[in-house]
């Protein structure tokens, strides 16, 4: 089985020189600092005998494979400095003189990042398997032929009556008008704003789906004499976590620079594998194929249910009921193979504030010509891949909130609300 590991080292040298107009070079230092780290990966189940032709039928053959990486990218910075000492002396003073000092190297002091903790590797799978599902699902029943009929009758109502509240916004201004030209006064209320909270759920919720369901359908029915035997789909989901250190401080001589210590912590994982567009155990007859297609078929009367549920939007925003209910009726026997990796990451980012300088009077001025403080970023990671269950891809139920990313579904909730209260 394979087995491959080896030590590298990250090296990090910064170079401090001091030169005098009138003396020379007065300090010219090294340091150096050096960090040990292993890389490993191990094959932790045999070799498959006639992968090839286990790969032919598109069945599985994928061993389990674990490993420790580390990635270090830094580049050296540099700070110059020129010391003008005397300013107010005649120049054949002896202590009028210009100091040079040159800093050059590692100037962010980083370091290698211990795996962090601060992240859920089950939340990451429970979204990564919600992804994976949906995708298998689209790639049997990309059309969901019940939820278009059972909102056919509002699909229909939008296209013969198109923007509604917009037009009734207008009527009910013309009269708003009339009546203040004849002098009369009344209680018209917010009328503006319900008419744009109408028209925008009616963009969201009709338009758009009905588009989006005539695409669909066509597009299901031009591929059914062209479909594949099986289709690879993937799915991946994350959990993140951020946080920074105080401003720390590195100097040397009268030079000096500012920064913080980014870490970043990820819990990755992704689920890939084979659905299956045909049921090779039990051949479907072409009119039960043709159901499944286009979403037809019991296997989606329940997520078709809940779509149909007034408002069953506002749960899907706030939780994950709808893809858990859509995952649950999935048929978990379409899947033919499916695979894990997981990634469990924690980068370590250095990130420059500012340079400072220590003037010792003040009769001397500082000059700077370049500031450069160079970068650091090192990175701890801990991969897996192996062979999955398809029983074990159902998500568990979690509530979420929608973040500032989420924009339209803040939109939509206003909508939504305007449009209740008024």
């Amino acid at each position: 089985m394979l087995h491959k590991s080896y030590r590298d080292v990250i090296i990090e040298d910064v170079y401090f020189k001091q030169t005098s107009k009138r003396m020379g070079v007065i300090q010219d230092t090294v340091t150096r600092d050096q960090t040990y780290y292993n890389n490993r990966v191990d094959q932790l189940s045999p070799d498959i005998p006639s992968w090839r032709e286990i790969i032919a039928r598109n069945e599985g053959a994928t061993t389990t494979i674990e490993g420790d990486r580390v990635r270090v990218t830094n580049k050296p910075g540099y700070h110059q400095l020129i010391l003008h000492n005397g300013l107010n002396v005649p120049d054949s003073n002896p202590s009028k003189d210009d100091v040079t000092y040159d800093w050059y190297g590692f100037l962010m002091k980083g370091a290698i990042p211990s795996p962090g903790v601060a992240t859920s590797a089950a939340l990451a799978e429970s979204r990564a398997s919600e992804k994976f599902l949906a995708a298998a699902q689209r790639e049997l029943s990309a059309f969901q032929g019940g939820v278009f009929i059972g909102e056919l009758r509002r699909a229909i109502r939008g296209i013969r009556h198109p923007a509604e509240a917009l037009k009734e916004y207008l009527q009910w201004h013309a009269l708003r008008a009339k009546a203040r030209r004849d002098g009369k006064t009344g209680a018209f209320g917010k009328k503006l704003n319900k008419a744009i909270s109408d028209l925008w759920l009616e963009r969201s919720y009709q338009w758009l789906p009905l588009v989006s369901d005539l695409e669909s359908a066509a597009e299901q029915l031009a591929r059914i004499g062209q479909l594949e035997d099986s289709k690879t789909v993937s799915g991946t989901g994350s959990d993140d976590n951020v946080f920074e250190t105080g401003i720390l401080t590195n100097s040397k001589g009268p030079l000096g620079i500012r920064y913080r210590r980014q870490t970043l912590e990820s819990s990755i994982c992704r689920f890939y594998g084979k659905v299956a567009a045909f049921n090779d155990v039990n051949p479907e007859s072409f009119a039960t194929f043709l159901t499944r297609r286009l979403g037809l078929n019991l296997a989606q009367a329940l997520p078709t249910a809940w779509e149909l549920i007034p408002f069953s939007f506002v749960a899907d925003y706030f939780s994950n009921l709808g893809a858990m209910i859509s995952a649950y009726s999935f048929p978990i026997s379409a899947i033919r193979w499916v695979n894990k990796a997981t990634l469990k990451r924690t980068r370590l980012r250095c990130l420059p504030v500012e340079f400072v300088h220590s003037p010792n009077s003040v009769s001397q001025r500082y000059e700077y010509t370049v500031e450069d403080p160079g970068i650091y970023t090192a990175s701890v990671e801990a991969i897996k891949r192996q062979p999955w269950a398809a029983e074990n891809l159902l998500p568990d139920f979690r509530l979420t909130v929608p973040g500032v990313a989420d924009w339209p579904k803040w939109l939509n909730l206003t909508a939504l609300a305007n449009s209740l209260r008024q």
